[in-house]
C-alpha cells in the first residue's frame, strides 16, 4: 500500500506538468485502479479550480470536471462511489461526476463551506459541514434524506461507518455516533 501512494505521489507531480499552466494542489489524492483523481487549481488564476482524472498508465489526463476551470473551491479528496465520484466545495454544492466526468448530479445543501471529504456507501453520500450539519444524500440523485444538526460546531473531518454505526468528529471535541 506504501509503494502504491508513493507512485500516487510522484504520479500526481509529474503529471502536473501535463496541462498548459503549471497546476497547484494541496487536497487530497484518491485513486481507484490506475486512475488518480485530484483537485487542481491552475497557478495563473488561483481563483478557479477543477478536478482532474489521471490515467497513471498512460500519464494523461482523462478528463477535467468541470471543463473549464470554475470559481468553485474543490479540497477535500475526490470520494468513491459505484461508477461515480462525489465532490464537496466551498461554495455548498455536492458534485456527483460519473467516471467518464460528466455531472451525473448536483445539490446545493448548506449554505456553508464543505471542507471535508464525502462518504459514500451504497445507500448514501453523507456529507459535513462547517455550519455543523451532517447530511445523508441519495446517491442516486442528491436529495436529502436526512440531517443531524445536534452539534456544538463545524465538522471538518469526514464522517465513517462501520458496523451500522456512523460516526462524526467535530472540532467542538465532541466524536458523535
Amino acid at each position: 500500500i506504501l509503494t502504491t501512494l508513493m507512485l500516487a505521489l510522484a504520479s500526481a507531480v509529474l503529471l502536473s506538468a501535463c496541462a498548459a499552466a503549471p497546476l497547484e494542489s494541496w487536497a487530497g489524492l484518491t485513486l481507484d485502479g490506475d486512475t488518480l483523481y485530484v483537485p487542481l487549481t491552475p497557478s495563473n488564476n488561483r481563483n478557479r479550480m477543477y478536478v482532474a482524472a489521471f490515467d497513471l498508465t498512460t500519464r494523461e489526463a482523462d478528463w477535467f470536471f468541470p471543463a473549464e476551470a470554475a470559481p468553485e473551491t474543490m479540497l477535500a479528496a475526490p470520494a468513491l462511489g459505484d461508477g461515480f465520484l462525489v465532490l464537496t466545495s466551498y461554495d455548498s454544492k455536492v458534485y456527483a461526476v460519473n467516471n467518464n466526468g460528466t455531472l451525473r448530479w448536483e445539490a446545493e445543501i448548506d449554505r456553508s463551506r464543505l471542507i471535508a471529504p464525502a462518504l459514500v456507501t451504497d445507500n448514501a453520500v453523507y456529507v459535513a459541514t462547517s455550519s455543523g450539519t451532517l447530511y445523508a444524500l441519495n446517491p442516486d440523485n442528491g436529495s436529502i434524506r436526512w440531517q443531524f444538526t445536534d452539534t456544538q460546531n463545524a465538522l471538518w473531518a469526514a464522517p465513517l461507518l462501520h458496523n451500522d454505526t456512523l460516526y462524526q468528529a467535530g472540532i467542538d471535541h465532541f466524536l458523535y455516533a
